[in-house]
C-alpha cells in the first residue's frame, strides 16, 4: 500500500475526528513590548524560579492599574512581555517567602528593554504564512531573516501570555504545569504522581494568505510528574515520620528500631528535601534542608550546651516547653548557614510541591503507566475539563489584551478508516484480518522472508530459582516454534549467562560475557540476539535495552521475557515470542 502523490486518497470510509487543538483567533493590531527582568534579594542574590514566580505576581499587580487592571506576563526566568509600555522600570516589592517564619522579604526588580522592544501581533504572520506569504514578497534574504526572527519572538510571546496565569499558582516546569485540583495518584514509598498539562501554539497548513490567519492553534495535552508526597499544611499526617513510614512501608513503631539498610534508603530519598520545623507553640517556624537521619533517638542523643550536657528531648522541654510524644524516633540533621543542627523527627514536616527525581521502582513504574494510560475519549474529556476550568474569565481577559482568543471546542478534521491490509505468508498463503487481528498460531504458517539465527545467548536477569530442566525444555519448545515459522536455528543450545548483581554495570558485564560465549559456541559468529529473562515488572528493562543497543558499537537485538513463562510455556506465548524475535 502506497500513499498517493498528492497526499490524499480515496480508500476507506470518511469520518470526522477530534484533535487536541483549539483554534486561535488573533487581532493583528495589538502591541507587544519586550523586557528582560532581574530580581534581587536584600543580600543581592537571585531567588529560585519558584520564588521568582511568587515575586512577579506582586510586580504584575503594581502594573495592573486602571483601566484594564492587567499587567505584564513572565516566563519564570527573565523574559517579560507586556501589552503596554511599562513605567517605571525599577522598583521593590515585599513578598512572603516559602520559608518559615512566614515573614515578608523585600526584593528589587529591574526591567530592561531589549534591542527592539516593540512589535505588533501581526508580526507573527511572517511565520504563519511562511516564505510564500505577502509580507515576504520582494524581500532580500537578510530582510526575510529579520522578519522571521521577529515572528519567532512574537510566537514565544504568545506562548508566555497563554501559559502565565496557568502556571503562576502551581508547580510547573519549562513545558508543563500541575494544578492542585488535577488528578493524582499515590504510587507508594512517599511518591505522588500528579497530572499536568502542556500548552503550545502550533501552526497548521493553509492556502489562505490573507489576515487574519486561519491556521493558528493551541495544542493542549496531558503529562505526569512525580512529587514527594506532602499532605496539606496543618494536617496531622503531614509529619516527616509519616512520610518515612510510607517510604519504608512500615508501622510507625518500626521507626524506633530501624536497620542499617532502612537508614540508607531514607538517606538516599530524603537528602536535600526541604522541611518546615515548628519547635514549640510560640515558634513561627524555620525551613531547612535534610542532610541525614541519626542512628540515635531524641532521648539518647547528647550534646554540649553552655550549661553542660543535655539530650535533645530535655533541650526541647526546657527551651521550647515542648514535651516530645515520640522521643524514641530518630533525629533529623539539617543543613543551614554553614552548620548542621539536630531536630526531633516529630517537629518536622515536608514542604509541599517538591519534585521527586529519583528512579522509580518496578511497581511504581507499573502504577504510573496505568495512571497515564487513558483511552482517547477519556483523554479528550480531561483536556476539555482543563480547558474549561483552568482558562477562566481572568485568563481570557488577559489574552484579549494580547489580541488572542482561544476556541472553546476541539478542532475537527476529516479522516478515513482504511480497509485492513492483506497479510501474506510464505507459499502465497493469505490470512484474513478481522477487527485488526489474525491467527498467528495457525499451523504451517511460515514467514515470507526469514533470517538464519546463527548465534544467540540467554541472559538470566533475576535471582529467582529457575531449574535447569525447565529452562532447557522452554528453549527446546522455542526453537521448534522458530523452525515452524521458517527461521533456521543453530543446532547447539544457546549459552546461558546469569547476572551477578542488580544494576546497569552488571547488565553490561553479563551481555559482554554472553556475546563472548556465543561467539565461541557458534563457530565465531557474532551474536544476533540476547534472550533476557527477568522478574515481573523488572526495573532492569531500560538498562538491558540501552546496553544491547550499545553492544560492541553495533548493537544486538535484546528480547525480554518474564520468568513465569519459562516455567509454564504455552503454545500461544511461544508463537508470540518467536514472532517478536
Amino acid at each position: 500500500m502506497t500513499r498517493p502523490a498528492n497526499g490524499l486518497g480515496t480508500n476507506g470510509n470518511l469520518i470526522n475526528v477530534q484533535l487536541n487543538l483549539f483554534k486561535i483567533s488573533m487581532s493583528p493590531t495589538n502591541n507587544f513590548f519586550h523586557y528582560n527582568v532581574e530580581i534581587f534579594s536584600a543580600k543581592g542574590t537571585s531567588p529560585p524560579i519558584a520564588m521568582k514566580k511568587r515575586i512577579f505576581k506582586d510586580i504584575y499587580a503594581k502594573f495592573a492599574d486602571a483601566p484594564d487592571r492587567l499587567g505584564p506576563v513572565f516566563d519564570g526566568d527573565k523574559t517579560v512581555y507586556s501589552h503596554k509600555e511599562l513605567d517605571p522600570l525599577e522598583g521593590t516589592v515585599s513578598v512572603a517567602s516559602f520559608k518559615l517564619p512566614p515573614e515578608k522579604e523585600e526584593f528589587k526588580y529591574i526591567l530592561t528593554e531589549v534591542e527592539r522592544p516593540k512589535w505588533k501581533t501581526s508580526d507573527i504572520f511572517h511565520l504563519v504564512f511562511g516564505p510564500q506569504g505577502p509580507t515576504m514578497q520582494n524581500r532580500s534574504e537578510g530582510e526575510r531573516g529579520n522578519l522571521m526572527g521577529t515572528a519567532r519572538r512574537a510566537m514565544q510571546a504568545l506562548n508566555v501570555a497563554i501559559r502565565y496565569l496557568l502556571a503562576a499558582d502551581c508547580p510547573s516546569t519549562s513545558r508543563a504545569f500541575f494544578p492542585d485540583a488535577a488528578p493524582s495518584l499515590d504510587i507508594g514509598a512517599g511518591v505522588l504522581l500528579r497530572r499536568g498539562y502542556i500548552t503550545h501554539v502550533r501552526i497548521g497548513n493553509t492556502t489562505n494568505l490573507k489576515a487574519p490567519p486561519d491556521n493558528l492553534f493551541l495544542a493542549m495535552d496531558m503529562t505526569c510528574a512525580t512529587f514527594l508526597d506532602a499532605p496539606p499544611e496543618g494536617n496531622p499526617a503531614n509529619t516527616l515520620a509519616d512520610l518515612c513510614c510510607k517510604i519504608l512501608n512500615v508501622h510507625p513503631q518500626r521507626l524506633c528500631s530501624l536497620k542499617e539498610e532502612d537508614y540508607r534508603k531514607l538517606h538516599k530519598i530524603l537528602r536535600r528535601f526541604k522541611i518546615n520545623i515548628i519547635r514549640g507553640e510560640s515558634d513561627k517556624g524555620i525551613t531547612k534542608s535534610i542532610d541525614h537521619l541519626t542512628l540515635t533517638n531524641s532521648r539518647n542523643e547528647i550534646f554540649e550546651t553552655d550549661e553542660g550536657k543535655t539530650s535533645v528531648e530535655a533541650f526541647f522541654l526546657k527551651t521550647w516547653g515542648r514535651r516530645l510524644r515520640f522521643p524514641e524516633l530518630p533525629n533529623v540533621v539539617t543543613i543551614g548557614k554553614g552548620k548542621k543542627t539536630v531536630y526531633p523527627m516529630e517537629v518536622c514536616s515536608i514542604r509541599k510541591g517538591q519534585r521527586y527525581i529519583l528512579k522509580l521502582t518496578g511497581d511504581q513504574q507499573s502504577s504510573a503507566l496505568r495512571f497515564q494510560t487513558i483511552k482517547p475519549a477519556g483523554r479528550f474529556e480531561q483536556i476539555m475539563v482543563a480547558r474549561q476550568h483552568v482558562m477562566d474569565s481572568a485568563h481570557e481577559r488577559l489574552l484579549n489584551a494580547y489580541g488572542i482568543k482561544i476556541g472553546r471546542t476541539f478542532v475537527e478534521a476529516q479522516a478515513r478508516v482504511l480497509p485492513p491490509p492483506v497479510v501474506e505468508y510464505k507459499n502465497d498463503l493469505r490470512i484474513p484480518v478481522r477487527d485488526g487481528q489474525w491467527n498467528i498460531a495457525k499451523p504451517n504458517l511460515q514467514l515470507l522472508t526469514s533470517k538464519v539465527l546463527k548465534s544467540w545467548a540467554v541472559v538470566i536477569c533475576t535471582n529467582a530459582h529457575l531449574p535447569e530442566a525447565a529452562l532447557m525444555n522452554f528453549l527446546g519448545g522455542l526453537r521448534t516454534k522458530l523452525i515452524q515459522l521458517g527461521v533456521q536455528v543453530a543446532d547447539a543450545p544457546p549459552p546461558v549467562i546469569r547476572l551477578t548483581g542488580q544494576g546497569t554495570p552488571q547488565v553490561k558485564e553479563a551481555l559482554e560475557k554472553a556475546g563472548k560465549t556465543a561467539w565461541q559456541s557458534f563457530n565465531k559468529n557474532p551474536p544476533q540476539l540476547f534472550l533476557c529473562i527477568t522478574d515481573d515488572r523488572s526495573f532492569l528493562y531500560n538498562s538491558i535495552k540501552v546496553e544491547g543497543d550499545n553492544f560492541a558499537s553495533r548493537g544486538v537485538t535484546t528480547q525480554c521475557m518474564v520468568i513465569k513463562h519459562v516455567k509454564n510455556a504455552k503454545d500461544q506465548y511461544l508463537s508470540n515470542l518467536a514472532l517478536k524475535m
